[in-house]
């Protein structure tokens, strides 16, 4: 779909934590769950708060996952060269 401003929106992921993934960090936990981004892409999305979870409170890469969290990770579309 064209967008009149030619900007992409972000993709949204929300991903649930089954209690085989529980005890887990974060940010290795969505490297298991979105192999196409590094673990370090992944960190810097937390850090810049594109990563939010049913928990209240601020989101840091070492939190422990629980099982039934949920997580919505939105990822920027690529920036033009």
């Amino acid at each position: 779909m064209d967008h009149p401003t030619g900007q992409e929106e972000a993709q949204k992921l929300v991903l649930e934590v089954v209690a085989a993934d529980a005890g887990q960090r974060l940010d290795i936990y969505l490297a298991k769950r979105i192999p196409w981004l590094s673990r370090t892409r992944l960190q810097q999305l937390i850090e810049t708060g594109s990563v939010a979870t049913s928990q209240t409170g601020p989101v840091r890469a070492k939190d422990k996952v629980e099982k039934g969290l949920i997580i919505t990770v939105a990822i920027p579309p690529p920036q033009p060269p």
